[in-house]
């Protein structure tokens, strides 16, 4: 059975699809457009899916679709009286908001499915189901690992109108801690200390829902002078559930604008990371002791911060823990794919299919090896002798090198098929890159390592070794190494590293391999492939662009490694 899962938002739309439990192919509608977060309804991303899939839409059996954004003219429109027949011109509107507000507990209630489906091409024979933003946050962070039973905890700044979920995951049923279905709870706003970290970001001239990275790098530089004052409007009761004294998110908003404005920038990333981490840790502790769990899954746009990943493995008795890698809303048509499929199975059967991720190798952009010889392209020459070794060569010359290999990862991070590589031995290569990429100068790089050295140079352990190969979480630089790698060491001595395995991406573990038996260090740096306000690439003419633009100085393939002509 082929299943298509479709989340068209504000930001983040995106569509993925699954032949029964395998995924074969992710796609978020801002690799596409080249537009950063790009919402709306997210067609060329069904098409590419299709297209990496080999499948047409004529054969998809099922369809998931998210409960946000729908095309308002295939919807009846109601008022508080009853129904009224009309429709309007395409223009997007929430269904769950409208859910809400009309009192429906049922998606066809409001939309017709049926018409939905056209929308995109899809037969009458096609099944259809909506997904709630919670489970699908919170299913893959217990789907991809082969935990008994597990604590899984979702979120972020709002999604189908609540800001958070706790979950119960055993090896008969999937139980709700704490389940909200609406922003507020006894006539309290829940605490949604993603919208004021969100907000943060806005006070201190960033981009909301945007730059929040930015703030968790800030944050190191900064003292928490607004820590006392931010704390007396949040509380963690009893059952785990962060509340607070806001009685609605503009006034929320308001407040921290209005603190800013008096602060430096750094003083506020610091008090608002510090909040989090206190909050989201305390709330945690209290929620593993009433699930009896020692294994942590969490997904949902609040666990991009590795930081606060990390002081949760570390302050917490838990044996693993697990940040499903596309954690923000383009994770969400992964776990509604998966949602779709625990309906039609059943528990038992759905838990049994359940895996480790080897990679998130989901994306597009090259089709075969032929898309990798870019010397296709006009003023592009190859440059003589083995990819890997020859890249290794120049990285270790203090070249800066990317990579563009197979199909991108899904997700914010680049992981070895879209990257851009230089050695970590002198830290004014992150002047470099930045001035290059046109990045904000404060902004640490990570590092990639092979699986068999990482224990060796990071704090690794069995508790954060499944979330180090997909770069979720911080942990510290051992000693030793901190004045050889300088430039992927933080001001605070940590470090946000990929771990990888050669049978997971060839070329990247042999550039990397080569590199240390030249210099003696088993660590690169990793980037994305991407400059500031731009997606990650995606296709080989966008590597192109960015070579003769300047922006890196080769990029290696499968079949060379690739130079300007100009």
């Amino acid at each position: 059975m082929l299943t298509l899962a479709i989340h068209s938002s504000c930001h983040d739309s995106s569509a993925a699809l699954f032949d029964e439990y395998h995924l074969l192919a992710a796609s978020q509608k801002e690799r596409l457009t080249r537009e950063k977060g790009a919402g709306g309804e997210p067609l060329a991303c069904v098409q590419e899916v299709l297209s990496i899939g080999g499948a047409d839409i004529t054969d998809i059996d099922h369809v998931a679709i998210s409960r946000s954004l729908i095309p308002q003219h295939i919807a009846p429109r109601y008022s508080t009286d009853g129904f009224l027949s009309s429709f309007e011109k395409i223009t997007l509107r929430d269904l769950c908001v409208d859910m809400s507000t009309l009192k429906k507990s049922k998606e066809n209630a409001i939309i017709f499915p049926q018409t939905l489906a056209s929308q995109y091409g899809l037969g009458d024979h096609v099944d259809i189901s909506f997904f709630n933003h919670h489970d699908a946050h919170a299913i893959p962070a217990y789907f991809y690992t082969d935990w008994d039973r597990s604590l899984a905890v979702t979120a972020d700044s709002s999604g189908d109108n609540t800001n958070y979920s706790h979950r119960h995951f055993t090896p008969t049923s999937m139980a709700p801690l704490f389940d909200c279905k609406a922003v507020t709870s006894n006539g309290r706003l829940i605490g949604g200390i993603g919208r004021a970290y969100m907000y943060s970001t806005e006070a201190i001239g960033f981009k909301p829902r945007r730059h929040e990275g930015k703030l968790t790098g800030l944050a190191a530089y900064g003292t928490p002078t607004l820590l006392r004052d931010f704390k007396k409007h949040f509380s963690v009761d009893p059952t785990g559930l962060i509340h607070t004294t806001f009685r609605s998110f503009e006034e929320m908003r308001k407040y921290i604008l209005d603190s800013a404005i008096s602060q430096n920038r750094e003083d506020v990333a610091r008090s608002i990371q510090d909040l989090t981490e206190d909050l989201l840790l305390s709330s945690v502790k209290i929620l593993l002791e009433r699930s009896k769990s020692r294994k942590l899954g969490l997904a949902g746009g609040v666990f991009s911060n590795v930081k606060l990943n990390q002081r949760l493995v570390e302050n917490t008795d838990i044996d693993e823990i697990f940040i499903f890698p596309p954690m923000g809303n383009e994770g969400l048509v992964i776990g509604g794919g998966l949602q779709a499929l625990l309906r039609r199975d059943g528990y038992e059967a759905w838990r049994n299919k359940r895996h480790r991720l080897q990679t998130v190798y989901w994306g597009g952009g090259v089709t075969d090896i032929e898309d990798e010889k870019l010397d296709r392209f006009a003023n592009v020459i190859q440059v003589q002798g083995d990819p890997a070794l020859t890249a290794a060569k120049k990285l270790a010359e203090g070249e800066i090198i990317a990579i563009f290999h197979g199909k991108m990862e899904y997700g914010p991070r680049a992981l070895g098929a879209r990257s851009i590589l230089a050695s970590p031995i002198d830290k004014n290569i992150n002047e470099t890159l930045n001035k290059r990429l046109q990045r904000t100068e404060f902004m640490p790089f990570a590092p990639v390592t092979h699986e068999e050295d990482a224990r060796d140079i990071f704090k690794i352990t069995d508790a954060n070794q499944y979330a180090c190969r997909f770069m979720t979480i911080t942990c510290d630089v051992r000693d030793e190494w901190i004045d050889k790698i300088p430039a992927v060491v933080h001001i605070d001595k940590t470090a946000r590293p990929q771990v990888i395995r050669r049978r997971d991406n060839a070329l990247y573990y042999d550039i990397l391999a080569h590199f240390k038996k030249i210099t003696g260090i088993p660590v690169l740096i990793n980037t994305s492939f991407n400059t500031h306000e731009e997606p990650i690439i995606n296709t080989p003419r966008e590597a192109v662009r960015a070579l003769l633009d300047t922006r890196v100085d080769y990029v290696v393939t499968s079949t060379g490694l690739y130079a300007s002509a100009l």
